[in-house]
């Protein structure tokens, strides 16, 4: 066996490489809702079947002026009137459809089976807020009736840099595997 058999398996480990990380990547933007609520209602309240983490998302259209600094996602639970850690993202997700909808990941919180309420008062981050006072300068009427708050199974952002990672090293395995062996 000498090395251009070697090289013919990359094509299969390429394309097995590119399988996996395509899976990745629809985990991780395909995500379950588990409640949605438009934004101008302020709060609502749902219901959560498995313990899990999930992620508070703000869903609209994308590439326009949104209300991310008007967010402070505070959850209760409603059978112990506690408040749920809500820990917020710094490294934001986020996902854009071919339809022109996006959506960011806002925070994550923990929380086990039952109802809760979600309410978002008050300020957002700080770097959200600044952003903000810079888009009023350039566009300072908006309208926020078409973004929602949704709640959404978490999925680590790992994954799809993983992912992401995993398709470009599958592609070029793939290729090499093509190529190499008639090349050599």
């Amino acid at each position: 066996m000498d090395i251009n058999d070697l090289l013919f398996f990359l094509t299969p480990l390429g394309i097995y490489i590119l399988v996996i990380s395509i899976r990745g990547i629809k985990k991780s933007t395909g995500q379950k809702i588990i409640y949605e609520v438009p934004f101008k209602f302020g709060g609502g309240t749902f219901t959560i079947s498995e313990e899990k983490k999930y992620g508070i998302y703000l869903s609209g259209k994308a590439y326009r002026k949104n209300p991310i600094a008007n967010i402070r996602p505070y959850v209760r639970n409603n059978a112990t009137q506690e408040d749920v850690r809500i820990a917020p993202c710094i490294l934001r997700t986020s996902v854009t459809g071919a339809d022109g909808t996006g959506r960011i990941e806002l925070s994550t919180f923990r929380a086990g089976p039952g109802r809760y309420t979600i309410s978002f008062v008050g300020n957002g981050l700080a770097i959200d807020r600044v952003i903000s006072h810079v888009v009023d300068t350039i566009k300072p009427n908006s309208d926020y009736s078409s973004f929602s708050i949704q709640i959404r199974e978490h999925c680590s952002s790992a994954i799809l840099f993983f992912s992401i990672w995993g398709i470009i090293l599958g592609s070029i395995a793939t290729m090499s595997g093509m190529i190499l062996p008639f090349a050599m």
